[in-house]
C-alpha cells in the first residue's frame, strides 16, 4: 500500500516575483508530496494584512532588485523585469482558479507559462493575446477553447469567490505576502506556516521531522 504523502499548499500571485522563483524551485525538488496550487491577490493579502510589497517601497526597490537577480541566478531561473509593473492580475488569477478546479495538471503547465513570460521575458500577461498561443501549445488546448474559458472564468462569480476564499485562508494561517506555503504533515492535525521563496531548506526540515527518508539523498538543499 502506497504510504500518505504530506501537501504543500502553494499560495501565490503571479504578480510576486518571488512566487515565480518559489514555483520553480518547488517543481525542480524530487519530494515525495502532494502540491496544491492556491491563487490568490497579493495586494488584497498585503492590504489586509498590513504589510506592504517591498517592491512598492522606493528604499527597499533597488534591494529587491538585486536580490531577485541573485535568487534566480542561483537557482538557474530566467529573470528580467517587466516593462509593465505592476499589472492587474485578477483576470488571469480567476482564469487559473477555473483551471485548477478542472484541470490541475492543466493549472501547473498555465502557471508555469504565464510566470516564465511575465518574470523570464517580460511580457505583459493581463493582455490574454500575448499569452493565449503560449497557452495552447503547453497545455494541449486550443486558442479557443482557453478563451472561452478566460471568458467564463471572469464572468462566473465561482471563480471570484473561490479567490477570494484563498485570500482568506492564507489570511487566517498568517499570511502576509507571497508566496505563502502551508505544509500539512500525514499525521498532523495543523498546517505549518512558511513565507519566501528561499525556505525550502526549512520546509524539508520540517518534512524530514514526520518521515526522514521521505527527501532523496539528491534533492537535499
Amino acid at each position: 500500500m502506497e504510504a500518505k504523502r504530506p501537501t504543500i499548499e502553494f499560495f501565490f500571485d503571479i504578480l510576486s516575483a518571488y512566487s515565480y522563483i518559489g514555483f520553480e524551485t518547488l517543481l525542480s525538488l524530487d519530494w515525495e508530496v502532494n502540491i496544491a496550487l492556491k491563487p490568490f491577490l497579493l495586494f488584497k493579502v498585503s492590504k489586509e494584512s498590513g504589510n506592504i510589497p517591498p517592491a512598492m517601497i522606493k528604499s527597499k526597490r533597488s534591494f529587491v532588485l538585486r536580490d531577485l537577480q541573485r535568487q534566480a541566478g542561483h537557482c538557474g531561473i530566467k529573470f528580467c523585469v517587466p516593462k509593465r509593473f505592476p499589472i492587474n492580475t485578477i483576470p488571469i488569477m480567476r482564469f487559473l482558479v477555473l483551471l485548477n478546479e478542472t484541470n490541475r495538471i492543466a493549472a501547473f503547465k498555465a502557471t508555469k507559462v504565464l510566470f516564465n513570460l511575465y518574470w523570464g521575458c517580460g511580457f505583459d500577461v493581463s493582455i490574454f493575446a500575448n499569452v493565449v498561443e503560449k497557452l495552447a501549445y503547453e497545455t494541449g488546448f486550443s486558442k479557443d477553447e482557453l478563451a472561452g474559458m478566460y471568458k467564463k472564468s471572469n464572468e462566473d462569480e465561482n471563480y471570484l469567490q473561490i479567490l477570494d476564499k484563498n485570500c482568506a485562508e492564507a489570511l487566517d494561517a498568517g499570511a502576509f505576502g507571497a508566496p505563502t506555503m502551508l505544509v500539512k504533515l500525514t499525521s498532523a492535525s495543523h498546517k505549518e506556516f512558511f513565507f519566501g521563496s528561499d525556505r525550502f531548506h526549512h520546509i524539508q526540515e520540517y518534512l524530514e521531522s514526520e518521515q526522514p527518508a521521505l527527501i532523496p539523498s539528491k534533492s537535499k538543499l
